[in-house]
């Protein structure tokens, strides 16, 4: 008698109740009536905010100064 059968149920009935509970779990979330929510004034402005200046080097060339931009 081979296993392989009863192997091949277990995994296709616990994909089966995965697949059903993922679908309960995801359709209850969808439910909840959430209203758009704004971040406080001070997260606002940070984002916002303009970036700081950035610094590069030049690349190091045999005997040359690195220039600054």
């Amino acid at each position: 008698m081979s296993n392989t059968p009863r192997i091949a149920t277990f995994r296709s009935s616990t994909v089966g109740l995965v697949a059903i509970l993922a679908f309960a779990v995801s359709f209850t979330r969808a439910q909840s009536n959430l209203k758009y929510q704004l971040p406080p004034k001070a997260i606002v402005d940070i984002v916002d905010a303009r970036p700081t200046p950035g610094v590069k080097l030049s690349p190091p060339a045999a005997g040359e100064k690195r220039w600054l931009l």
